[in-house]
């Protein structure tokens, strides 16, 4: 088998540790918002992002680094009208080792599920406190 395919976790190892981690809670980490009123007109496109940075194991924890990205816009993207860099941590406990191989998988998998529904609300509040025009994202697909 090549080793660029073999499996480094089992369906069965990965569900072992997944099974066992509790989610202790979710906090906003940073946020950054620019917006220029005047390039707000109809219909905006909207591209957003998450990426899943990094992981921190403590004695009694386990930090995960998440960053949103938004960017609203016209006709180029360079040209927005609003943009927003917001960063989450998400701290679970697991009774199973938590370690690369079962990290790789979350991070695609469950990490954004957990996170994408706070960004939402973030991304959609923040903007009608900014008096903008309301902002809803869509479901995140995996």
């Amino acid at each position: 088998m090549n080793p660029d395919t073999e499996r480094k976790l089992s369906p069965e190892q990965y569900r072992k540790i997944l099974d066992s981690i509790q989610l202790i809670e979710i906090y906003l980490s940073y946020a950054s918002i620019k917006s220029q009123r005047e390039r707000f007109t109809g219909s905006m496109k909207v591209d957003s992002s998450l990426d899943v940075k990094a992981y921190t194991v403590h004695a009694d924890n386990i930090e995960i680094e998440i960053k949103c990205r938004l960017t609203a816009y016209k006709e180029r993207k360079r040209e927005y009208a609003l943009q927003m860099d917001v960063g989450y941590v998400m701290v679970v406990q697991s009774e199973e080792a938590f370690n690369d191989d079962f990290f790789e998988i979350y991070s695609k998998l469950n990490v954004p599920v957990n996170i994408w529904p706070y960004f939402r609300e973030f991304a959609g509040s923040i903007t009608q406190r900014m008096n903008l025009p309301p902002l809803t994202l869509p479901f995140y697909k995996t």
